[in-house]
């Protein structure tokens, strides 16, 4: 819950940058959008954290108990452990979200995230049922293959979605702070200029990746 609340936190932090250092016009008025997708993403906003979030950690601990998964293959210190971790998540969910893209059953779903008709950080919370629902098998299997413990799980959902609230917002940065960013986040201005691909994840190795 604490985690819930500091996202929420950061949410309105956002919602106040954009007001006060937009990056381009919004074509639909704030409050009306605001309604339309908060509403989209209610039942997304219950699948998650009923279905999605408990499966995650349950897994994790079931794999963290049976030192089960990759990070167990060869002891590694705590610290190398968690970072390398954070990476593979990092790795995998792009992967899944290119998938969203490419398999004609996973977009027609994932579409209703990008026919928003502006771009912010209410973007960020604008998905279909049916992808989180979808997304909790790609949980089982990512969660199940890697071997994460719980904590790190945790750490890493509470990173991404704050990273996700971040990269959608309307938020113009100095050029010299967005060039900097760019280096390893995907930044706002990143994001919009390639709101036709494929940037949702935390880093910018990927773009090192070919896709497919």
């Amino acid at each position: 819950m604490k985690i819930a609340f500091i996202l929420a936190g950061f949410f309105l932090l956002l919602l106040l940058l954009e007001a006060l250092f937009p990056l381009r016009h919004r074509t639909w008025a704030l409050v009306r959008r605001l309604l339309v997708n908060l509403c989209v993403s209610a039942l997304a906003f219950a699948a998650a954290a009923w279905i999605v979030r408990p499966i995650g950690l349950s897994l994790a601990a079931w794999m963290s108990a049976k030192s089960f998964g990759l990070l167990h293959i060869v002891p590694l210190p705590a610290v190398v452990q968690f970072g390398l971790a954070f990476l593979l998540m990092d790795l995998t969910f792009y992967y899944w979200h290119l998938a969203n893209h490419m398999l004609p059953v996973l977009w027609r779903f994932h579409n209703v995230h990008h026919i928003d008709p502006d771009l912010d950080v209410s973007t960020a919370l604008r998905f279909h049922v049916g992808e989180v629902l979808f997304s909790a098998g790609f949980r089982i299997l990512q969660v199940g293959l890697i071997g994460l413990p719980p904590l790190t799980y945790m750490i890493y959902e509470g990173v991404f979605q704050a990273s996700t609230l971040f990269q959608h917002s309307n938020i113009r940065l100095p050029l010299q702070v967005e060039r900097l960013l760019n280096r390893v986040l995907v930044t706002p201005l990143g994001i919009k200029l390639t709101r036709s691909g494929y940037d949702n994840r935390l880093f910018m190795y990927h773009r090192d990746i070919p896709s497919m």
